[in-house]
């Protein structure tokens, strides 16, 4: 749930709660050079509308809903 303690670290990344992210906000992060985490990752475009892409939508969701919860925050591509 947006706004639980278990999102401590990603609100913390952020500088703001989940539920008032900015683009600043985001710049934060890319220019941090924050990694990826159980709680926040990164997708560099949107899901499609195939039925794989809807499986890898759910399958990333059920992953941080079945752990302790977090980000998935798309238009960011994750560099490692």
């Amino acid at each position: 749930m947006i706004g639980d303690h278990s999102l401590l670290r990603v609100t913390d990344l952020l500088g703001t709660p989940p539920t008032q992210v900015t683009e600043q906000d985001l710049a934060r992060l890319v220019d941090g050079a924050v990694r990826e985490d159980a709680d926040l990752d990164f997708k560099g475009a949107p899901y499609g509308s195939s039925d794989a892409d809807k499986r890898e939508l759910g399958a990333d969701v059920a992953a941080m809903a079945n752990s302790r919860g977090g980000l998935i925050i798309i238009g960011i591509e994750d560099a490692d």
